[in-house]
Formats: structure tokens, C-alpha cells, sequence
């Protein structure tokens, strides 16, 4: 839907990612106008809530998407789908253990396009990039459960095919360490070489540190094989 201002969109967005539980009217205050006076944010809040009840109940429902009282506000998350619970809810399906290798790939498939236009998307507050890194870890987390259960099945390829799909959306050191040891059990010497280069670009960034000597040993063995044409051979991709 689209919204008449950015703060009804904050505002559902707020209210989203609390899952359908009560929060206060200073809360929602507090994370969408955190430098105005109480007052002027209460007055700020019943303008904006007003605009959304006409908006979001525009339809006949017994129900209201908006629940409020004199404290507190909910959104009804089972009548209005918010697509971060879409995407979270996708995650989670994707480790589910019961469910079958290919199902969890299209559920993790599912929660990044989702995620890729986020009610969140263009938003700034603090809450939001706190909320977009708590995602984030959960994305990457999800990924390395379905590629480590794709790598007991025997398929390294497709393991390593889904960290680098997560990958290109989260930079998280175990996804880079993950992609570094699919790569190489996957005897791609040249995935391999470009994992190790995403991780040494990550540790310099954010740590200000260099890779692993077990990466170093593995991406420099991977260069001579890549150097002496040798890469289609499985049995090269064997360090020393």
C-alpha cells in the first residue's frame, strides 16, 4: 500500500516487526518523532492513526487492523500482511530439518526476495538499522543450516551455491569463511580465490584484521593450481 507520509509508514513498520503485540503510544512516539515534546508527538500520533484506520480498514471487517486505547496500540498481523514477517517467517521455514532439502532452498529463496523490497527499504532510525542487522543474522544463519545439511547429503555444489546467493545480500564472517571451505570441497579453485578475496575485504572493514592461515594456505595452493591450468583436475584442488 502506499502511505500518505513517511511516519504512517514508520509507524506500521514499528509496529510490524513487534509481531502483533501491544506497545506503548510513547514507544511509537519515541521511535518516530524521537525529537519533538511528548505533546507534540501525541498529537503528531493521533493525526497519523487516524489517516491509517481510513486507510487499512477501508474494506468491511468485523475486525480492526488498528487495535487502540488510550495507552497502547497493536497491529493485527494475522489481517495485514507485513512483508518483514513474510520474510522471517521464510527464513525459518528454511531450517526446518522436516522439511525436504529443495522445499528449504525455495523457502530461503523466498525470504530474499521478499526481503529485497522491504516496508523497511529507505527508512532511517536507529531501531530500523538495528532491525535490518537482526535479519540479516538470521538470513545468514539460515543459510548455513540448509548448506550444511546440502553438504551431509553430498551436494557441496548446491551448498555452496546458496551462501553465495545470501552472500551477495549479507556479509557475515562465517558465510565468507563457509563459501571459502564449500569452494574448495566443490573443486572450484576459482570460487575459492573469489571467496577469499570477499573475506579478506570483510576482515579489513570491519576488524581491521587478515584471513585465517588456514585460509591463506588454501587460496595460495588454489593460485598454483589456477597458475598451472590444473584446475579441472579434482585431485589438485588437495592441499599439501
Amino acid at each position: 500500500m502506499r502511505f500518505r507520509t513517511r511516519q504512517s509508514q514508520m509507524i506500521v513498520a514499528f509496529l510490524g516487526i513487534k509481531s502483533g503485540q501491544e506497545v506503548s503510544r510513547e514507544a511509537v512516539i519515541e521511535a518516530v518523532w524521537p525529537d519533538v515534546a511528548v505533546s507534540v508527538g501525541r498529537n503528531r500520533l493521533s493525526t497519523e492513526l487516524s489517516y491509517l484506520r481510513s486507510e487499512l480498514e477501508q474494506s468491511p471487517s468485523p475486525l480492526s487492523i488498528l487495535v487502540l486505547d488510550r495507552r497502547f496500540i497493536r497491529l493485527r498481523t494475522d489481517e495485514l500482511s507485513i512483508d518483514l514477517s513474510q520474510a522471517y517467517g521464510a527464513a525459518a521455514r528454511s531450517s526446518l530439518e522436516s522439511h525436504d532439502l529443495a522445499s528449504r532452498w525455495d523457502a530461503l529463496q523466498d525470504a530474499l526476495r521478499i526481503a529485497g523490497e522491504p516496508l523497511l527499504l529507505d527508512l532511517q532510525a536507529d531501531w530500523i538499522t538495528s532491525e535490518a542487522n537482526r535479519f540479516d543474522g538470521v538470513l545468514a544463519q539460515a543459510a548455513l543450516n540448509l548448506s550444511r545439511d546440502l553438504r551431509a547429503a553430498g551436494d557441496s555444489v548446491s551448498a555452496l551455491n546458496c551462501v553465495q546467493t545470501v552472500l551477495r545480500r549479507v556479509d557475515r564472517e562465517a558465510l565468507s569463511l563457509a563459501a571459502l571451505r564449500l569452494a574448495s570441497e566443490a573443486r572450484r579453485p576459482a570460487d575459492v580465490i573469489g571467496a577469499y578475496e570477499h573475506y579478506r575485504k570483510y576482515l579489513a572493514e570491519n576488524y581491521g584484521s587478515e584471513p585465517s592461515l588456514e585460509a591463506e594456505t588454501l587460496v595460495e595452493h588454489c593460485r598454483v593450481i589456477e597458475e598451472a591450468g590444473c584446475g579441472s583436475d579434482p585431485r589438485a584442488l588437495v592441499p599439501p
